[in-house]
């Protein structure tokens, strides 16, 4: 394991070929902004080190929103567009369920995406993009 790296509300880690990612926001009004996702893409690259990588988004903890512009890099940015092959995020609140849709449909049709109610679900659409991983990737 690589991390873990914790910036705000936001923890990310490395393990067994998966980036996970943790998001713990109780506050309705926070609104992520592009500084803040800028912070978010380092830590990014430097837990995945140049490796094409699912990313596991666990979102079950959140709430919130996000600015246009800090859409638009997470979604078109090159940065991430060279690392991240696609995406789980976690989460069974349907508010979430369709602010993710949303967000896919607008800003990120590119890259490939599921939604699920449970983290073992998750984990085993990200392990479908990663060969010869053990079994036992946690989200701690």
């Amino acid at each position: 394991m690589k991390g873990p790296i914790v910036i705000d509300n936001t923890k990310f880690w490395y393990s067994d070929g998966i980036l996970f990612i943790e998001i713990i926001n109780a506050d309705p009004t926070n609104r992520l902004s592009e500084l803040s996702l800028e912070k978010y893409v380092l830590a990014i690259e430097d837990l995945c080190d140049g490796k094409i990588t699912p990313f596991c988004i666990d979102m079950r903890n959140a709430v919130g929103t996000y600015s246009i512009e800090a859409a638009k890099l997470f979604a078109n940015g090159n940065r991430l567009n060279n690392i991240r092959i696609a995406e789980a995020f976690i989460s069974s609140k349907i508010g979430i369920k369709l602010s993710i849709r949303s967000f896919k449909r607008i800003y990120d049709a590119h890259i490939p995406y599921e939604i699920f109610d449970t983290k073992e679900q998750a984990l085993a659409h990200c392990r479908s993009f990663v060969p010869n991983i053990p079994t036992k990737t946690s989200l701690n």
